[in-house]
């Protein structure tokens, strides 16, 4: 019988619960794809029913104080009342829904079982992260074209400045990681050339000098459906749009005062079911989650050519 992976069936319930295989999922890290993910979409547990904020541009701001050049509006005199600190964030009452998938393996050898939570579960998370990327693009809005080649008059290590600090501009905070798609650092590294220290340097490396927490490059693929491709099964196609670098605002904190751009909201970590079935031994993965928008004017972009 030819493995197929489909949707988990709603019929899973808790006989079926494989507590050694969800203590195999947790470990199993699935480096690469959450690394890029936890960089847009930090993880934070939650309950299942839960709220949180949407911070707004310009997210605080003073009460109605007229000041005058070189005046603080915060100073009082004492017994006087202070000035009122407003927020923009707006709450939002959201649910976490259940993602998961199922496969059927003919043989029930525990690493066969191993190796169907690993594919299971990297599918999963390779799905959050598509979805987390075309958040990430539609909420960068409209994207500034950059030409870097080598002998060109962009410099792609000031261009990025740029963008960390346009970030700022539109909202309250600076950008504190910046991704870059798998062409567009090939175009940064050429500009420099082979002779340029700048040209081997790592992205961790070049995240200190620009005062990022985090900087990395996606090379990741995904098999993808288009109209065109949904005969044979779809093409391989970048998660990352590969000639995009965005820079943006990304913690793991559930405040008002958190600018992020978005969050991976978790009530429920990987879960594994298995049950024999006809013909094998039934496995389903599955987590109860929620890609959402927590902050407005946390993200930019640029579109990179060499021409």
């Amino acid at each position: 019988m030819e493995n197929k992976i489909i949707l988990a069936n709603s019929n899973v319930n808790s006989q079926w619960f494989s507590e050694k295989l969800t203590e195999y999922a947790a470990g199993f890290p699935c480096d690469k794809i959450k690394k890029i993910l936890d960089l847009i979409a930090p993880e934070v547990r939650v309950p299942r029913a839960f709220e949180y904020y949407i911070s707004g541009e310009g997210s605080f701001k003073y009460d109605a104080v007229e000041l005058k050049p070189g005046e603080d509006g915060n100073v009082r005199m004492l017994h006087c009342g202070f000035a009122t600190v407003n927020s923009s964030s707006r709450v939002v009452n959201a649910k976490c829904n259940m993602y998961g998938l199922t496969t059927i393996i003919e043989d029930d050898e525990e690493f066969l079982q191993e190796q169907a939570v690993e594919e299971l579960k990297t599918t999963l998370l390779t799905q959050d992260l598509i979805r987390a990327v075309k958040l990430l693009d539609s909420l960068s809005g409209d994207s500034t074209s950059k030409v870097w080649k080598k002998g060109g008059t962009n410099n792609p290590i000031s261009d990025v400045k740029s963008l960390i600090a346009g970030v700022g501009d539109k909202g309250r905070f600076n950008a504190n990681k910046v991704l870059y798609g798998y062409s567009a650092w090939n175009m940064s590294s050429e500009y420099f050339g082979s002779d340029s220290p700048n040209y081997t340097l790592a992205p961790d490396a070049l995240a200190l000098p620009l005062g990022l927490d985090a900087l990395a490059v996606s090379n990741d693929r995904a098999f993808m459906l288009s109209e065109e491709s949904e005969e044979n099964g779809g093409i391989s196609q970048y998660i990352v749009p590969p000639n995009k670098v965005y820079a943006l605002v990304s913690t793991n904190k559930l405040s008002r005062q958190d600018f992020s751009v978005m969050k991976r909201f978790v009530a429920r970590p990987f879960t594994v079911f298995s049950r024999e079935v006809s013909g094998g031994l039934e496995i389903s993965v599955f987590t109860v989650a929620l890609i959402a928008q927590t902050g407005q004017g946390a993200v930019k972009s640029y579109t990179i050519s060499n021409s």
